[in-house]
């Protein structure tokens, strides 16, 4: 039995080129992210293997140091940005809001071509020499760069364009196209975090384009960062943070929408505090704009700038604690269902906590000051970006995989795929915590004796790819074998009243709008 409505999938690839439906669009760029984790996934198992110990060693140190930088450059750019914010906002907004489709079908095609390529010229400057910037754009390796690190950085500034397009395309959707009676305070969770999100997109993505035009000059020679010249050694890691603070960490925004939207339809029960949780979305997203400079804590900058920068950190963490403490409380009372996107859900909890309470550490000048460029530090960013935005994403792919296909994964791997990543992913950041409080560096590719629980550490990291590879795989392959599925969960959102996968015009007929999340059980608003 075939899905009811799998007309509107392409049926080659010159349909997927050419189409300006945005669940196809959108389905594209998750299908990419997948691809785009995979590379990170190779990228991390050869940086894992190198950290384990202090003497055996698998690749030379300026090997390692690209491996380590095209680890995050692929995560961030190639599977975060594209599948929980481009994706997953292509496929649900205009579904959410009760729309036949994004205001500007043609910009969606458009920007994923453009984001296609932006994922080739970062995946070339891998394959040309470059002084190593790392994906932090570092000093002094920042100076004088060359082909390698033009490259990369126009393969960044297309992404950042095409996530721009994107942006746009969601504003104006959300402004103009919701569907009548469907008022601003009826919008479900996630779609509030996309259009949040997208302010992010488009007002940080021109500073990327600046860093790329940057270092174009800098690679034709004109210095514009060596201090012997006039330039500001630190010029490209504040102008890299303006950007990655509100686009890239703040792409926690859609998590805790996902984490919303997966909570409260398997508890049964309303989000607690939904319309304080949109305002805290868009007060964190706002902050992010001046908080990026927490991250040069000791690396040159003023007492006084650290001081004011570990302020506005410190008053991100809370507020990213109060709305992850608000879907804690939903659970509260709930009718729990610890399915597959559940489990995803509590284990991007987990992943957070670590990140919140690391996070507060380093925001603290002293702390900062400390542990920033040590092992604690690539912790934190593993807790936060790769816990809590992988778990997210797969917290979403699991909840909304009927509504992309019809069809669904088999339930019992998805359950035991969540609780082994969250185990093993905790493990591996508590250990690198533990060690980074000892002092080792954040990219130790060569260390002296004494800090061997990188061995246990990395083991359970190269053991969560290849739990990644088995998730993965559970929901790719249920596209063409798994049950037939229209809606498992009995959401209360504005998707769940088409059919799984959705018809081309979304809606056969006007959806009945309704105030979400309305559940039997009692839950909070």
């Amino acid at each position: 039995m075939q899905p009811k409505s799998s007309a509107y999938l392409p049926a080659d690839l010159a349909g997927w080129r050419r189409a300006t439906d945005h669940k196809i669009v959108g389905l594209a760029y998750i299908f990419l992210a997948f691809a785009g984790l995979l590379f990170s996934g190779i990228f991390d198992v050869f940086v894992q293997a190198e950290q384990m110990t202090a003497s055996v060693k698998i690749v030379g140190g300026g090997t390692f140091h690209y491996l380590f930088s095209y680890r995050w450059i692929t995560y961030a750019f190639l599977f975060l940005l594209p599948g929980l914010f481009a994706g997953f906002g292509h496929f649900l907004v205009p579904l959410q809001i009760g729309a036949k489709g994004l205001a500007f079908p043609r910009l969606s095609r458009a920007a994923l071509k453009v984001y296609g390529g932006g994922a080739f010229f970062l995946l070339l400057g891998f394959f040309f020499a470059w002084r190593d910037t790392q994906w932090l754009f570092f000093v002094p390796q920042g100076f004088g760069a060359n082909l390698g690190a033009a490259l990369l950085g126009v393969g960044m500034a297309l992404v950042a364009l095409s996530m721009a397009f994107n942006a746009v395309n969601f504003i104006v959707t959300v402004n103009t196209a919701r569907a009548e009676g469907l008022e601003w305070g009826d919008l479900p969770l996630f779609t509030w975090s996309i259009y949040i999100n997208a302010f992010a997109q488009l007002l940080a993505g021109p500073v990327l384009i600046a860093v790329a035009v940057a270092l174009g000059l800098d690679a034709a020679g004109l210095k514009l960062f060596s201090p012997r010249h006039g330039g500001d050694p630190l010029l490209l890691q504040q102008l890299f943070w303006f950007y990655a603070q509100p686009a890239l960490f703040g792409l926690l925004v859609p998590v805790i929408g996902v984490l919303g939207e997966v909570i409260s339809a398997l508890a049964k029960k309303g989000i607690f505090a939904r319309k304080p949780i949109v305002g805290a979305m868009a007060l964190y997203t706002l902050i992010s704009f001046f908080a990026g400079g927490q991250h040069l804590a000791g690396r040159g900058v003023s007492t006084y700038a650290t001081v004011l920068f570990g302020a506005l950190g410190i008053l991100l963490v809370v507020i990213l604690a109060v709305m992850i403490f608000n879907l804690v409380l939903t659970l509260n009372k709930g009718a729990i269902g610890l399915m597959s996107p559940m489990l995803f859900a509590l284990g991007a909890l987990v992943m957070l906590g670590l990140g919140l309470a690391s996070g507060m550490i380093l925001a603290s000048p002293v702390g900062g000051a400390a542990l920033n460029g040590t092992t604690f530090e690539a912790a934190y960013f593993e807790a936060a970006l790769i816990g809590g935005g992988m778990m997210g994403f797969f917290a979403a792919a699991h909840f909304w995989w009927s509504k992309l296909f019809g069809r669904t994964y088999k339930e019992g791997k998805g359950q035991l795929h969540a609780v082994a990543l969250t185990l093993l992913l905790a493990a591996s950041v508590i250990l690198k915590l533990i060690v980074g409080l000892k002092g080792l560096g954040q990219h130790p590719f060569a260390y002296e004796a004494g800090f061997g629980l990188m061995l246990p550490a990395g083991i359970a990291a190269v053991l969560a790819q290849l739990i990644l590879l088995c998730v993965s795989f559970n929901l790719l392959v249920s596209v063409f074998t798994g049950a037939v599925m229209n809606d498992p969960w009995r959401g209360k959102t504005l998707e769940w009243q088409t059919p799984s996968p959705p018809p081309p015009a979304n809606f056969d007929e006007a959806p009945e709008i309704v105030a979400p999340y309305q559940y039997p059980a009692k839950g909070g608003a």
